[in-house]
């Protein structure tokens, strides 16, 4: 097929859009989408398990980032374990080529919606449960509602893909929420009760934000480092 010839004018527009869309995006205070955009609640969960004893983890998607991040003592020394659920087989028997060998990882896969395989689980067992499940925006967001709905207090949540207005939507009914801006796509941590934890965690994000310049967002030994001082 040969190529469409556009005019001076058409040239001249998308010329314009591809100027003005990261300028729009700087106004908005939405950071360009990273490069490695699956990696880019790292930072975020790190960050946490350095300012809050984080014990048990449910992990709702595995994830080629998250897992071993999870697992990995340094980042998460506190962790006893892991429960990862995960809708997608041939994904979680990727997970477990490098995570089946540590006895607190305890996958699961859940043959429905992830929003169904949660409402029997007791959250309240958890330190931080971390929503990156579906292939959909509508499942994912279901999985969210399903957690509001529990009402669960003192459970750090942290929601991928935060910029999508629907999460962001689906978490309104809980009581505190912080939207880590560093990254795109961005990250939201969402709680109930515990109204001090609000104060750490906006200290987080402005940690974040600061070094997302200098630190790749699957960088975890170098977030690690730069949460702790070392």
């Amino acid at each position: 097929m040969k190529p469409i010839l556009r005019s001076g004018i058409t040239r001249s527009v998308e010329r314009l859009r591809a100027f003005s869309a990261p300028v729009r995006t700087k106004l908005l205070g939405i950071a360009p989408r990273a490069a490695n955009d699956y990696a880019t609640h790292i930072p975020v969960i790190v960050g946490l398990a350095q300012r809050f004893r984080i014990e048990r983890v449910l992990e709702l998607g595995c994830g080629e980032f998250s897992t071993p991040t999870f697992l990995d003592r340094r980042c998460f020394a506190d962790l006893l374990r892991l429960d990862s659920f995960e809708t997608d087989q041939s994904w979680l028997d990727r997970t477990k080529e490098y995570a089946s060998t540590d006895e607190r990882y305890h996958p699961r896969f859940v043959s429905g919606s992830m929003a169904l395989a949660i409402k029997e689980v007791d959250v309240e067992e958890f330190d931080l449960i971390l929503v990156d499940d579906s292939t959909s925006a509508s499942d994912r967001a279901e999985t969210i509602r399903e957690l509001c709905n529990k009402r669960p207090a003192n459970v750090l949540i942290a929601i991928h893909d935060f910029e999508i207005s629907e999460y962001r939507l689906a978490a309104t009914g809980f009581e505190h929420r912080q939207i880590f801006r560093g990254f795109t796509p961005q990250t939201g941590v969402v709680w109930n009760g515990n109204p001090v934890s609000l104060t750490i965690v906006r200290e987080l994000e402005l940690q974040v934000r600061r070094f997302a310049n200098m630190i790749l967002p699957d960088d975890s030994a170098r977030w690690r480092k730069m949460f702790s001082g070392e």
